[in-house]
């Protein structure tokens, strides 16, 4: 029986290379020479021959190359759940060693006639657990944080069992220190906090001053629109000395912009009340005609 060997580059690569078949058996894997022993031609994929169906005595080796990151990634979700399974015990281990030392000393504290040798048995129990917990923060299962916490929860419970029986007195607690802030006189920090106190109060007024005096002036603007409106007969030269009280307040508001007092939509929005007063008297006066509204540009016709 003949056999075809067919696949891309494979005549340039090896020297030697035998199939080990026979007629009636299925295919069995390839057999290199000690030849191409070294040779790393498939690093990234894997060779696998198969049987075609292009003809019934005809067999090919087929290349087919094998996805590293589908390998990687099942071995990480395997890895993932060691860890997880090994922390989940380690956590387990510390839970049932904790729960052993709280019951003991549970049943320590409501014994009447307790001795201190007694104790002995649940300091050891306790030294595992430290031991059991200090392992676990050093593989990585806890924090080193929530290892100590473990800890001091253990110790501050056996100690309250032994000043409940007394067997050990706390120490008193320590007297605080009564500490006193003596600010020397001219010290650059005081200095300049009393300098900036200074500054902010004399900004304060400064602002104040100048915001009185816009609503001053925009009162008597105010006051002399609604006079003159009033009138029956009235000249449009009476407007003029309005005018020129309109363009003092344009000038404060306008500084006031300036130095910060104001914002400058608000300088904005109080100069438009003005103006949009004056219009309003000279239009009803009929000194001033308004233009007319734009019309609408028509719609566009709806295409087809």
């Amino acid at each position: 029986m003949a056999h075809c060997v067919s696949c891309w580059g494979l005549a340039a690569k090896f020297n030697s290379l035998s199939l080990k078949n026979n007629p009636s058996a299925a295919f069995k894997p390839l057999s290199f020479s000690s030849s191409i022993s070294t040779l790393n031609l498939f690093p990234r994929g894997l060779v696998s021959p198969r049987q075609m169906h292009m003809s019934p005595r005809r067999l090919s080796i087929v290349c087919e190359v094998g996805s590293k990151k589908a390998d990687s990634a099942a071995k990480r979700a395997r890895q993932a759940e060691k860890r997880r399974l090994y922390h989940k015990a380690r956590k387990s281990e510390i839970r049932t060693r904790m729960k052993k030392v709280m019951e003991a000393l549970e049943v320590l504290q409501k014994k009447s006639d307790a001795k201190p040798e007694e104790v002995l048995p649940i300091e050891k129990l306790i030294a595992e657990a430290y031991s059991v917990i200090d392992k676990a923060v050093k593989v990585g299962t806890l924090h080193q944080n929530t290892g100590a916490r473990r800890k001091s929860r253990l110790a501050r419970r056996i100690k309250a069992v032994q000043i409940h029986h007394g067997w050990y007195t706390p120490p008193p607690a320590p007297t605080p220190v009564r500490l006193s802030i003596v600010c020397e006189v001219g010290s650059k920090k005081a200095d300049s906090a009393a300098k900036r106190a200074r500054q902010a109060e004399k900004r304060r007024l400064y602002h104040k001053a100048r915001k009185s005096e816009i609503r001053t002036r925009m009162k008597k603007v105010m006051e002399a629109l609604e006079v003159l409106q009033k009138k029956s007969v009235a000249k449009p030269e009476e407007v003029l000395p309005i005018e020129k009280l309109i363009a003092e307040a344009y000038s404060v508001i306008d500084k006031a912009v300036k130095v910060g007092t104001l914002h400058q939509n608000t300088g904005a929005r109080r100069k438009s009340r003005l103006a949009r007063r004056i219009k309003a008297v000279q239009i009803h006066h009929g000194w001033y005609t308004p233009p007319p509204a734009p019309t609408p540009a028509p719609a566009p016709a709806p295409t087809a």
